[in-house]
């Protein structure tokens, strides 16, 4: 189990605990359970799970993810290079423009 893993009720780690100790879950064993217990396994069958994420496609989701936020600070430090430069102020327009291209060095 993840260790980020939690259960939403204690219906549902019983169930868990019942599954791991005897592989499954039998009539006879489900009609021994409580009424809130049978209710939680009768939910969970109907429920309509997504397929497990690898962890390699989660560490390709964080990549992108974090390209786009480089690519938007970009954004943002090319606005401000030109906000310098319309409003006159070359040194912090330079300064701006150094730290972009230093940062598009490090992303390459």
């Amino acid at each position: 189990m993840r260790e980020e893993f939690f259960f939403q009720t204690p219906e549902l780690e019983e169930l868990y605990h019942i599954l791991k100790q005897d592989g499954q879950i039998d009539t006879v064993a489900l009609s021994l359970l409580s009424q809130e217990m049978q209710t939680a396994y009768y939910q969970v069958l109907e429920e309509i799970l997504p397929p497990e994420t690898s962890l390699e496609e989660v560490q390709a989701i964080e990549e992108r993810r974090n390209h786009f936020l480089r690519e938007q600070d970009f954004r943002k430090q090319s606005k401000q290079i030109r906000e310098s430069s319309n409003h006159g102020d070359v040194d912090a327009a330079v300064e701006a423009l150094q730290m972009l291209i230093a940062q598009k060095r490090d992303m390459e």
